[in-house]
Protein backbone atom coordinates (compact mmCIF):
# COMPACT_ATOMS: atom_id res chain seq x y z
CA UNK A 1 0.00 0.00 0.00
CA UNK A 2 1.00 3.49 -0.76
CA UNK A 3 1.93 5.50 2.17
CA UNK A 4 0.92 9.44 1.79
CA UNK A 5 2.24 12.89 3.12
CA UNK A 6 -1.33 14.32 3.20
CA UNK A 7 -4.77 12.56 3.93
CA UNK A 8 -6.10 11.27 0.60
CA UNK A 9 -9.74 12.54 1.79
CA UNK A 10 -9.22 16.46 3.00
CA UNK A 11 -5.41 17.25 2.54
CA UNK A 12 -4.13 17.63 5.71
CA UNK A 13 -0.58 17.20 6.31
CA UNK A 14 -0.75 14.03 8.43
CA UNK A 15 1.92 14.77 10.60
CA UNK A 16 -0.37 17.11 12.20
CA UNK A 17 -3.09 14.52 12.72
CA UNK A 18 -2.86 14.08 16.44
CA UNK A 19 -3.24 10.46 15.97
CA UNK A 20 -0.81 10.04 13.54
CA UNK A 21 -2.99 8.91 10.93
CA UNK A 22 -6.85 7.00 10.34
CA UNK A 23 -7.34 3.35 11.61
CA UNK A 24 -7.59 0.33 9.64
CA UNK A 25 -10.09 -2.73 10.47
CA UNK A 26 -7.58 -4.36 11.78
CA UNK A 27 -6.45 -1.16 14.60
CA UNK A 28 -3.56 -0.52 12.03
CA UNK A 29 -2.56 2.62 11.18
CA UNK A 30 -3.75 3.85 7.64
CA UNK A 31 -0.87 5.71 6.10
CA UNK A 32 -3.22 6.99 3.57
CA UNK A 33 -6.06 8.85 5.65
CA UNK A 34 -6.27 10.92 9.06
CA UNK A 35 -8.11 10.06 11.69
CA UNK A 36 -10.66 13.11 11.33
CA UNK A 37 -11.89 11.25 8.11
CA UNK A 38 -11.02 7.65 8.35
CA UNK A 39 -11.98 5.59 11.68
CA UNK A 40 -12.28 1.62 12.37
CA UNK A 41 -11.45 1.36 8.47
CA UNK A 42 -14.49 3.38 7.15
CA UNK A 43 -14.73 7.31 6.60
CA UNK A 44 -16.39 9.19 9.29
CA UNK A 45 -18.67 11.15 6.42
CA UNK A 46 -19.43 8.55 3.49
CA UNK A 47 -22.06 10.25 2.57
CA UNK A 48 -19.85 14.05 2.14
CA UNK A 49 -19.34 14.71 -1.69
CA UNK A 50 -15.85 16.31 -2.82
CA UNK A 51 -17.67 20.05 -3.02
CA UNK A 52 -18.95 19.18 0.36
CA UNK A 53 -15.59 18.07 1.89
CA UNK A 54 -14.00 21.98 0.06
CA UNK A 55 -16.66 24.17 1.53
CA UNK A 56 -15.94 22.66 4.99
CA UNK A 57 -11.93 22.44 4.62
CA UNK A 58 -12.16 25.91 3.29
CA UNK A 59 -14.20 27.28 6.30
CA UNK A 60 -12.07 25.10 8.99
CA UNK A 61 -8.86 26.91 7.59
CA UNK A 62 -10.95 30.19 7.79
CA UNK A 63 -11.86 29.50 11.53
CA UNK A 64 -7.87 28.65 11.79
CA UNK A 65 -6.87 32.45 10.98
CA UNK A 66 -6.40 31.50 6.90
CA UNK A 67 -8.03 34.18 4.68
CA UNK A 68 -10.93 33.20 2.75
CA UNK A 69 -9.44 34.16 -0.29
CA UNK A 70 -5.95 31.41 0.48
CA UNK A 71 -8.04 28.90 2.01
CA UNK A 72 -10.32 28.41 -1.16
CA UNK A 73 -6.61 27.92 -3.31
CA UNK A 74 -5.56 25.70 -1.08
CA UNK A 75 -8.49 22.99 -1.02
CA UNK A 76 -9.18 23.60 -4.60
CA UNK A 77 -6.92 20.44 -5.49
CA UNK A 78 -8.88 18.50 -3.18
CA UNK A 79 -11.09 16.62 -6.27
CA UNK A 80 -7.46 15.10 -7.63
CA UNK A 81 -7.16 13.11 -4.16
CA UNK A 82 -7.45 9.26 -3.69
CA UNK A 83 -11.00 9.42 -1.97
CA UNK A 84 -12.55 11.01 -4.83
CA UNK A 85 -10.83 10.17 -8.14
CA UNK A 86 -13.22 7.68 -10.52
CA UNK A 87 -13.07 4.15 -9.22
CA UNK A 88 -10.32 2.41 -11.32
CA UNK A 89 -8.26 5.29 -12.34
CA UNK A 90 -4.54 5.15 -11.35
CA UNK A 91 -4.56 8.87 -11.60
CA UNK A 92 -6.68 11.62 -11.42
CA UNK A 93 -7.58 12.75 -15.16
CA UNK A 94 -6.25 9.66 -16.79
CA UNK A 95 -6.45 8.89 -20.24
CA UNK A 96 -8.65 6.25 -21.26
CA UNK A 97 -7.46 3.22 -23.07
CA UNK A 98 -7.62 2.47 -26.31
CA UNK A 99 -6.28 4.29 -29.87
CA UNK A 100 -5.21 8.19 -29.74
CA UNK A 101 -6.71 10.04 -31.85
CA UNK A 102 -4.57 10.99 -35.02
CA UNK A 103 -2.91 14.44 -35.60
CA UNK A 104 -5.00 16.79 -37.39
CA UNK A 105 -3.25 17.72 -40.55
CA UNK A 106 -1.62 21.47 -40.85
CA UNK A 107 -4.24 23.71 -42.93
CA UNK A 108 -4.10 27.24 -43.43
CA UNK A 109 -6.19 27.98 -40.52
CA UNK A 110 -4.35 25.81 -37.98
CA UNK A 111 -0.67 25.62 -39.65
CA UNK A 112 0.16 28.23 -36.82
CA UNK A 113 -0.50 25.91 -33.93
CA UNK A 114 1.80 22.89 -35.42
CA UNK A 115 4.58 24.85 -36.31
CA UNK A 116 5.10 28.16 -34.26
CA UNK A 117 5.70 31.29 -35.80
CA UNK A 118 9.80 32.31 -35.93
CA UNK A 119 10.88 35.52 -34.10
CA UNK A 120 12.59 38.04 -36.46
CA UNK A 121 16.05 38.71 -36.48
CA UNK A 122 16.89 41.86 -34.14
CA UNK A 123 20.01 43.09 -35.13
CA UNK A 124 22.07 45.55 -32.19
CA UNK A 125 24.25 48.14 -32.97
CA UNK A 126 27.75 48.85 -31.57
CA UNK A 127 28.71 51.98 -31.25
CA UNK A 128 32.71 52.77 -30.56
Amino acid sequence: MTSYSDCQSCGMPLKNDPQCGGRNVDGTLSRTYCSCCFTAGRFTQPEMTVDQMKAFCAAKLHRMGIPTLLARLMVKHLHTLERWRPVGATTYGAEPAGPSPSPVPPTKKNRNITRPRKAPLRRSVVLV
